[in-house]
């Protein structure tokens, strides 16, 4: 599989073809659990995710390697103008099976924190899971601070940009 460069990644505008690959990342109730908690059922279809991505102020972006062409490799969403009142928020954090256990989460992350700074935002909040270790781990390494528990499966982390 691809073997990119750092300078090679880079995020682009989600486009509508990109959600077929999305939903065959997704490959069991768990894994959705994990991508989107409980905001999403299985088994995962284009029109479920097709209308989270039409939420105003959401702006969904796909991993791409430049160097390698336009094929999606990872998906981000930031929300921008959160509907219930809340800070801006990182949302479903995903990459495509051939390319995780790389370091490349923490990369996708990265590049939608930069997008988020462009954006003008001041801080990030998310969700994540409480058992997701290794999305911790990456949110963490990338400066969110755990700051509640909204719910008991789930940490609640935040990040001033």
């Amino acid at each position: 599989m691809l073997r990119p460069s750092a300078g090679t990644l880079r995020l682009r505008s989600l486009r509508d073809e990109d959600l077929d690959a999305v939903i065959t990342w997704v490959r069991d109730a768990e894994e959705l659990e994990l991508f989107s908690g409980p905001a999403l059922t299985w088994p995962l279809t284009v029109s479920q995710l097709r209308r989270t991505i039409t939420t105003p102020g959401l702006l969904a972006y796909t991993l791409i390697d430049s160097d390698a062409g336009d094929e999606a490799l990872g998906h981000v969403e930031l929300a921008t103008v959160p509907t219930t009142g809340a800070e801006p928020r990182l949302a479903r954090v995903l990459l495509a099976p051939a390319v995780r256990g790389r370091g490349w989460a923490a990369r996708l992350v990265a590049l939608a924190l930069e997008e988020a700074r462009a954006q003008g935002l001041g801080s990030l909040a998310l969700t994540v899971i409480a058992t997701n270790e290794a999305a911790i781990r990456t949110y963490t390494k990338l400066g969110f601070v755990k700051v509640d528990r909204p719910r008991p499966d789930a940490l609640a982390m935040r990040l001033d940009l």
